[in-house]
């Protein structure tokens, strides 16, 4: 059987006396050695008689005068002694929290088929060297390993004062609520100052506080509104030395990996459609604590096609779902304020888990049609129960930049993410009119993507960066309105760019109907960071989504606005509204810096991207919101017979374009937005149903009046 021993060799916190379920000694049997010349002796663990049988892990701590001590492993071939635990090997440090924590790892063999009562190394102690030394483990008698045992101690050379490192045994965590509890088991754990959990994947650590500490325990709080990944716990003593554990993850229900590759949501209410919108993913309390329920969230304008405009746009809508299949609705989520700075409209949610709270940047328009920028926070953004509370004022205005158009009300659309170069940092990209980028009539100005950070973490103050000099027109020809600003990185960066740096994308809605989708890039090995504004940097003129995704090879979506990028588990989604609804579509990346989406310009029994290039195809080439008319093609590999044919959602026929005979190649053909009796289809998501002997095809159709 084997036997692991971790040995620590820094010191830090005291251990004191206390009952043994461990008993330490020299071979001798003595507790205390005195040797002049460098010598090899023996240690002896064993268990007490009421225990019968060793842990299956300990740490020997130490405390030396000037010298190091390390176990002294079998000779290759020796075999292990019948029911006594020797050193097999001796490992150096396997990760960089053992090299921190100056651990080596003992494994130890026994030719006994149970557990050992003993184990016996050898170590070689230099001369002219003093010291102690004690074993510390977890109960073996007890099953949730939330107790500590230690041996007494002994001595060699008459020994030497000074405290025993610190070490963690054992963490366990409770999330049942927002509230995280944290209870690390070990020695040592007195001369604890400051204890953090450090999430695998490189989330940003999460400081504990201290509610309640002992010698062998130490118990820890923070709000963390999130499911909690695997993750080390640190714990850092007064004297700046670090002990590390692991601690478990929650387990999360229906993960994002299960998640369809293309839905589309609809408001209830056919006079409201989706306007700008948050698009997140997290997870909720079940009533199994460390188990939460994964959930997908839109948080959207709700845009009446029927109010006037000082009666629109006042609240956000919130839909959730745990496959984007089934929805929750609240309708009346968050509404404007009354007599405040978003007395009037409510614009542009973005949301972001910030210092245990959900926090949702949005725009707010008050009574004179100013817009500034403010957030609202909550605890838990689950389902019906979810409430914000509303900051007093706005924390970010056009008078704070050095950019923006001096009286403009343009000021709008922010999204804030943590600044990559800095954890304990907020962006915030948000949209503007560019003092610097006059427009042809006086007075006019043409908007850009500005930047801003937020200061010494807080987030109700906030620091100019300027503005993407890529996103106005007088260096990108062409680019007249940026909106709905967003960047995410490209995740095949290590394909083509050094490890260490990025390379990123930066979305924006142009044009003055908003009908066009620009993609800038930057990446680190040019730049130095993404909050580096410089045009170099940046790819200008812009490429737009739709020729982007069309010379990759996937079908590019129209009439998509405001575009969303999230990342949830390991899966990528793009979302963006369409004057009806919200797609969301998957990505697909592939090296060197590309990406495809799952959006099915073929959907249903059709062709996906992939689809073999011998079938139909259908696509559209015309579809403009306001006009009621909808161009498609029709591909076809040879001369058959075709049906074309429109649906409504619920299945019914609403007019057949195409019936009989059709030649090889492709056929043109114009849906005026009419039924068939000639009245025209109100506005909503219809389909085009192409069948062939060759295949079927259907396709989304959005109509907008």
């Amino acid at each position: 059987m084997h036997r692991a021993l971790r040995t620590v060799v820094v010191m830090l916190a005291l251990l004191p006396g206390r009952s043994s379920a461990i008993q330490l000694r020299w071979s001798s049997g003595s507790a205390a050695l005195t040797v002049a010349t460098a010598t090899r002796c023996t240690l002896v663990v064993q268990a007490d008689a009421q225990e019968g049988r060793l842990p299956a892990e300990w740490r020997l701590l130490w405390v030396a005068d000037g010298c190091d001590i390390r176990p002294i492993p079998l000779p290759p071939q020796t075999t292990c002694r019948q029911d006594v635990a020797e050193a097999s090997s001796v490992a150096d440090p396997a990760s960089s929290e053992e090299v921190a924590a100056h651990l080596v790892t003992a494994r130890f063999c026994s030719a006994g088929g149970a557990a050992s009562a003993t184990a016996i190394f050898d170590l070689e102690l230099p001369a002219q060297c003093r010291g102690k030394l004690k074993v510390v483990a977890l109960d073996p008698a007890d099953p949730d390993s939330s107790r500590a045992v230690q041996s007494q101690e002994v001595t060699f050379n008459g020994g030497i004062d000074g405290p025993y490192p610190t070490v963690v045994l054992h963490v366990v965590q409770l999330h049942a609520s927002e509230q995280l509890l944290v209870r690390a088991v070990g020695a040592g754990l007195t001369g604890a100052s400051q204890i953090t959990l450090r999430p695998a994947g490189g989330a940003p650590p999460i400081p504990l506080a201290v509610t309640a500490q002992s010698e062998s325990e130490l118990t820890a709080e923070a709000a963390v509104p999130s499911p909690l990944p695997a993750s080390k716990v640190e714990v850092t003593t007064s004297q700046g030395t670090v002990a590390s554990g692991t601690v478990p993850g929650d387990v999360l229900l229906n993960p994002p990996e299960g998640a369809a590759s293309f839905v589309y949501y609809m408001d209830p209410d056919s006079d409201i459609y989706p306007k700008d919108f948050a698009f997140l993913y997290n997870g909720v309390p079940t009533e199994q604590p460390n188990v939460w329920q994964g959930l997908f969230h839109l948080i959207y304008i709700r845009h009446s096609r029927t109010l006037p405009d000082n009666q629109n746009d006042v609240t956000f809508g919130h839909a959730w779902s745990p496959d984007l299949q089934t929805w929750g609705q609240n309708l009346d989520a968050f509404h404007r304020g009354g007599a405040d700075w978003d007395a009037l409209h409510v614009w542009a949610p973005s949301i972001i888990e910030w210092n245990g709270l959900w926090r949702m940047f949005y725009t707010g328009v008050d009574m004179s049609q100013n817009q500034t920028i403010g957030y609202a926070s909550t605890t838990m953004i689950g389902t019906a129960n979810t409430v914000w509370q509303r900051q007093g004022l706005p924390v970010f205005r056009p008078v704070q930049t050095e950019w923006v158009v001096s009286g403009a009300r343009d000021f709008r659309d922010p999204f804030v993410m943590v600044d990559p170069d800095d954890p304990g940092q907020l962006l915030m990209f948000y949209v503007a009119l560019n003092r610097h980028d006059p427009g042809p009539g006086p007075n006019e100005y043409h908007q850009a993507v500005g930047l801003a950070a937020s200061v010494s973490g807080s987030l109700d103050a906030w620091r100019d960066l300027g503005y993407y000099r890529s996103t106005n027109s007088i260096n990108s020809p062409g680019v007249r309105r940026a909106e709905s600003p967003h960047a995410f990185p490209d995740p095949n960066f290590p394909f083509q760019w050094p490890a260490d740096q990025a390379y990123w994308r930066l979305m924006f809605t142009d044009g003055p109907a908003g009908a066009t989708q620009s993609i800038l890039f930057q990446n680190k090995a040019v730049g130095p960071s993404l909050s580096d504004t410089t045009l170099d940097n940046w790819s200008h003129p812009p490429t737009t989504l739709y020729s982007y995704l069309h010379a990759v090879g996937t079908e590019p979506p129209y009439g998509w606005e405001a575009t969303e990028y999230m990342r949830a588990g390991n899966v990528d989604f793009m979302a963006a509204y369409d004057g009806v609804g919200i797609a969301i579509t998957r990505m697909y990346w592939s090296p060197p810096a590309e990406f495809v989406l799952g959006y099915p310009s073929v959907a249903g029994a059709g062709d996906r991207q992939g689809a073999a290039e011998a079938g139909p195809r259908l696509v559209v080439t015309e579809l403009v919101p306001g006009r009621q008319r909808v161009g498609l093609r029709l591909d076809l590999p040879a001369a058959m017979r075709a049906d074309l044919t429109v649906y409504d959602v619920l299945g019914r026929k609403v007019q057949r374009l195409v019936e009989g005979d059709l030649p090889a190649g492709s056929t043109p053909v114009v849906w005026d937005g009419r039924d068939a009796n000639g009245s025209a289809a109100r506005t909503g998501m219809y389909f085009a149903r192409l069948a062939t002997p060759k295949g079927k095809r259907v396709l989304r159709l959005p109509l907008i009046r």
